[in-house]
Parts: structure tokens; C-alpha cells; sequence
């Protein structure tokens, strides 16, 4: 991979060479807060002065920026760029640069500069992330369990062989690393069932995994005993890739071992020279620190699931917040809820959001985060309340009328949830992110003019974005249940399934535009090969059963459309009040 060679963008304090036996010290040159989008760590900044929140990715060489936003900030492109490319678990994109005059982190604002040539630059891509030349501008601490990075500027900490909050006697780990210049990335050694495998430190990947090679090497394989199916992994590029997790004897970083443990293994792409990416899971269970001028990474465990996986990996439970030190103000209580939802511990969670609540009562944002909680667990009366608190404060919220949506659609009450969408409506910008998320209600209650028509908003503005096969799909998908544009939907389909062979919904989709067209043959191969990957698709089963009545095949068909209505009676239901029947 061809990489950019630069000065580091963030110039924001500078230190002479250090003296022999001098003290050493930490200055504080940013901190970061972080907040939770699932397990993805997200970063708020301005980029020429425009609001931008960027995935914090510490696996990430360079910081990225959309095509679509590069546009809209009014970025300077750049040719230099040029034939470059970046590459992920997803695959690797072509990529230019774009140059921003100022990139605003923590209320600080930095500015292009006679120090940095030109201006602050960005790789072209389809996600936008804030990559190692701003967090290696110098020691980074990730204590993303408090929801926050800080960067640190460290003058004579040569000597100094501790993390500076394990002084009270905490346990803590250490690593060599590789120097984090060489390479751009953190990159150490861990041992997976004794055998040394080289790791990458990648806070932008949610969950860590183990490849498949190097999985092999100490005997699990996806066929083995005891490994299970774990769905797609997506990240940089368009393609997806199967996953697993399996049964390991151990797990060691440092001096931490897990025995007996469980890890999801899967393909990271032939380009990527390591086999482990140890992800965002793993920071939320560690307080880590990266000495750049040791180049040594220490850490010390915060206690919980060290792995985010389906099966639990036998860890302690999550430390309870009433341990925890009390915080300053509504904000930091609020990242550390959004911290304590991502690690699944939400009884906390809810702990910490009410202190936010109770210190800043008119922000509807902490109202916004704890309805999130309650609905996730359940408690819909409580989450309703929290919703319209936060809209009774801020009428024109475009997060709570979307969650007050999806809260509808999902109580079938698609009344009021057309009112709460075309509320929303009413104030999106046609190039707003939300647009495929309104796009997707509308069709959710079987709304399809709009439903297609804020698709296409989006799709229209959001030309290069990772998600435009997701989208397509749900466009062909509307467009089929509508019985609508089939030729149109046939071709969103036929994009969609491009590097995405193997995704079941995708072939549904594209098997429904076939049998609303009469192509049986070709709706029967959709339809084939999405039970292939999933025989429990109940729309796929339903619709391989009309195929087959409409081929004179009625036992199989009448079995085929039992199957699917025992899987997803509603679901099926729907198709039969869009016309899709026998």
C-alpha cells in the first residue's frame, strides 16, 4: 500500500529536547470526548468551522473525510493524492486529498500555518475518521470507559515505566510496540494459545478478531468443533466478510490472560500484514496508554467482557458506576453512560444519565440518550416519556422525531408516526445523512412514494458512502413490495450485489423484482441461493413457494409458503397486502 508521507497536523504545543534526569511531565494538548455509536467510538469536531462527527480510529494511518463533505465544507482538493490508496477489512478505494484551513478538536481550533504546508489535509474515502497523524501528534491515553482521549504532549517520561493513574498500586500491563512513525498504526504482540501473533491496537474496529490464518495456525477453523456463525464484519470498502468465534485455550497481552476464552476469527483481507485487530471492545474493558517516545503501550483492566461477542467470555462483571469517581458536570456523566451502554452494562448506564439529567434538566440530548437506554431495554413507557420531554424542549429535534418514528413504526401505530416523519421532512436538508433513515420508516409503514423518493435524496448526494450498497438494496426492496419502477429496482439490485455476492437480503430483494417482472427462472436462482446462505429466510421461502405454484409445483409451493408464514406471519402478511400472493 502506497501511503502519504507529512508533518503531523496537530502542532498544538511543541517542547524542546528534554535534559538528562529532567522531571518528567505530561501536558494535556487535547481531550477528546467520545460518545458511542453501538461500539463505534465518535469524536464531535468542526472541520472550516462546519460540525463533523468523526469516527475516532486509531487503526486508521491517516484521517479520512467524505467526498460529499469534503464538498460541503469547501475543501481544497488536492492532485497530490492522486493513485494513492486506503485499504480495510471492506477492500481499498482510490483516494485524493482534501485540505481543510482550520479543524476545531475540544473547543481548540487549529489553523493552517507557515509550520504546516498549506493546509490541514484529509484522504478522500467513504467514512470520515480521525486517524493516527492526529492522535500520534504525541502520547495518546484512550480511556474511552470515561468517554475520552486525551492527546499529551510527555517531556522526560523516559525513565518513567507506569501509567500515571495505576500510582496507587493498580495492577497494570506493558508492551513493546513498534514505533508508531514507522508504520502509522499500534502494533504489538499478543499470544493466542501460545503461539506470538502480531496485533493491530484499532479503535475503529468494534469488535476484535483474530484471522483467519492465524486462527488456523493453533487449529480452529470455521469447520471446527465448538465454532459457531457470527454474521458480517463491514469496514473500510464495500465488501463484507464472514465471521465466526471459536473456542481458544488462551488469550495473553502483557501480563493479562484470559484461559478458555472465546474470540471471533474472520478474514481482515489479504492486504492487511497482521493477524489480529484488537478493537473498540477491548479498549472499553482497558485504560490504555501509548508511549510514543518509549514505544511501549500500558494498560490495566477495567473490568467486564475484555471481547464483545454473542457467547460471553467468562470475564468479571462490569465494575457498577458506585464505584467510579463522581464527575465534574452533565457532559463527562453522559460519556461515561454512553461508554458504560456500549459495554452492555445499562443499569449504570441509566445511573450516570440521570445524574446528566438532574444537572442540566433542559438539554434534550441526555433525555434523548436515556429514552435510547429504556427502549433497548424494553421499557417503552419510559423511553415514550423521556421523548417527549426532549421534544417538548426542542420541537424541531431531528433525533427525537426520528426515534419518536421508529417508536411508532415499531408499536404499529403508522398514524402517528407519518406525523412525526413528515415533521422531519419538513426540515432535513435534501442532502442530510437522516434522509436514508427516513427513507427506510416510510417504508416501514408501506408509505412508498416518500420512502423511495428520501432514498433517493440520499443515494443522489451520498455517491461514494460504504452504506450505498445497504441502501440500494433497501431501494430495490420498496420498489419491489410497492410492485413499482421494477426495472429501476432490478438495477439497484444488480449494483447492490456488486462485491456482495453472498447477502441473502440482497438476492430476497432482487428474487421479489424478478417475480413482480414473471421472470420465474430468475426469481427461483435469487431465491436459491438466498435459502442457501440462509434456509430460514422466511421471505425467501414465500417467495420460492409462489414461483413454484406458478410452475405447477403445489405441494413444494404450499410447503415452501408454510415455512416462511410459521418463520414471519407479519412479515409475510405484509407481502400478501402488497399484492404479492398466489
Amino acid at each position: 500500500m502506497k501511503r502519504i508521507v507529512m508533518a503531523s497536523a496537530l502542532a498544538m504545543a511543541s517542547a524542546a529536547a528534554a535534559p538528562v534526569g529532567a522531571v518528567c511531565t505530561r501536558g494535556l494538548k487535547a481531550e477528546l470526548p467520545i460518545t458511542f455509536n453501538g461500539l463505534r467510538p465518535m469524536v464531535p469536531t468542526k472541520v472550516n468551522g462546519f460540525d463533523k462527527t468523526f469516527l475516532l480510529d486509531s487503526g486508521a494511518f491517516w484521517s479520512t473525510i467524505t467526498h460529499e463533505d469534503a464538498a460541503k465544507f469547501g475543501m481544497k482538493l488536492s492532485a497530490q493524492g492522486k493513485g494513492y490508496e486506503i485499504i480495510g477489512i471492506g477492500g481499498s478505494e482510490n483516494t485524493g486529498i482534501a485540505a481543510a484551513q482550520t479543524l476545531t478538536l475540544s473547543g481548540r481550533t487549529i489553523a493552517a500555518s507557515g509550520s504546516y504546508p498549506g493546509f490541514l489535509q484529509f484522504l478522500l474515502g467513504s467514512g470520515s475518521v480521525l486517524g493516527q497523524n492526529i492522535l500520534n501528534s504525541g502520547d495518546t491515553e484512550y480511556d474511552l470507559g470515561q468517554g475520552v482521549v486525551r492527546l499529551i504532549q510527555a517531556t522526560g517520561c523516559d525513565a518513567d515505566q507506569s501509567p500515571y493513574w495505576a500510582r496507587n498500586g493498580t495492577a497494570y500491563s506493558v508492551i513493546g510496540i513498534e514505533p508508531v512513525e514507522r508504520n502509522w498504526h499500534i502494533r504489538g504482540q499478543v499470544i493466542v494459545n501460545g503461539v506470538t501473533m502480531k496485533a493491530i491496537f484499532d479503535t475503529g474496529a468494534s469488535t476484535s478478531v483474530l484471522s483467519l490464518p492465524a486462527a488456523a495456525r493453533v487449529g480452529v477453523k470455521p469447520s471446527s468443533p465448538g465454532v459457531v456463525p457470527a454474521g458480517l464484519a463491514h469496514g473500510f470498502g464495500a465488501r463484507s466478510r464472514d465471521t465466526w468465534i471459536g473456542p481458544f485455550a488462551s488469550f495473553k497481552v502483557g501480563d493479562e490472560e484470559i484461559r478458555n476464552t472465546r474470540l471471533r476469527i474472520g478474514d481482515l483481507g489479504g492486504d492487511i500484514d497482521v493477524d489480529m485487530l484488537l478493537g473498540a471492545d477491548f479498549f472499553l474493558s482497558h485504560h490504555v496508554y501509548v508511549s510514543k517516545s518509549q514505544h511501549k503501550l500500558y494498560f490495566t483492566y477495567n473490568g467486564g467482557p475484555v471481547f464483545n461477542l454473542s457467547v460471553q467470555d467468562g470475564a468479571a462483571p462490569a465494575p457498577s458506576t458506585a464505584n467510579q469517581p463522581k464527575l465534574a458536570d452533565a457532559e463527562s456523566y453522559a460519556r461515561r453512560a454512553s461508554a458504560s451502554v456500549a459495554r452492555g452494562d445499562r443499569a449504570d448506564a441509566l445511573a450516570d444519565m440521570a445524574q446528566a439529567i438532574a444537572l442540566a434538566p433542559n438539554e434534550s440530548r441526555y433525555l434523548l440518550g436515556r429514552a435510547a437506554m429504556y427502549r433497548e431495554g424494553g421499557n417503552l413507557a419510559l423511553a415514550r416519556k423521556d421523548l417527549d420531554a426532549a421534544l417538548a424542549i426542542d420541537p424541531k429535534n431531528v433525533e427525537a422525531l426520528l426515534a419518536s418514528a421508529r417508536m411508532r413504526v415499531g408499536a404499529d401505530k403508522p398514524a402517528l408516526a407519518r406525523r412525526d416523519l413528515d415533521a422531519l421532512a419538513s426540515i432535513l436538508p435534501a442532502d442530510a445523512d437522516e434522509q436514508r433513515f427516513l427513507g427506510g420508516l416510510y417504508g416501514d409503514i408501506d408509505a412508498f412514494e416518500p420512502g423511495i423518493a428520501h432514498l433517493t435524496l440520499w443515494l443522489d448526494a451520498h455517491r461514494q458512502s460504504g452504506l450505498r450498497a445497504a441502501l440500494l438494496n433497501e431501494r430495490c426492496w420498496l420498489r419491489g413490495l410497492a410492485g413499482r419502477e421494477l426495472a429501476e429496482g432490478l438495477a439497484d439490485c444488480n449494483e447492490a450485489l456488486r462485491g456482495n455476492a453472498k447477502d441473502g437480503a440482497m438476492l430476497d430483494s432482487r428474487g421479489l423484482i424478478r417475480l413482480r417482472q414473471g421472470d420465474l427462472a430468475g426469481a427461483k436462482a435469487d431465491y436459491d441461493a438466498a435459502l442457501k446462505l440462509d434456509p430460514k429466510l422466511a421471505a425467501s421461502l414465500y417467495g420460492h413457494g409462489l414461483v413454484e405454484l406458478r410452475q405447477g409445483q403445489k405441494a413444494a409451493g404450499d410447503k415452501d409458503i408454510a415455512a416462511g408464514i410459521a418463520i414471519d406471519p407479519k412479515g409475510i402478511d405484509r407481502l400478501k397486502r402488497n399484492g404479492i400472493a398466489a
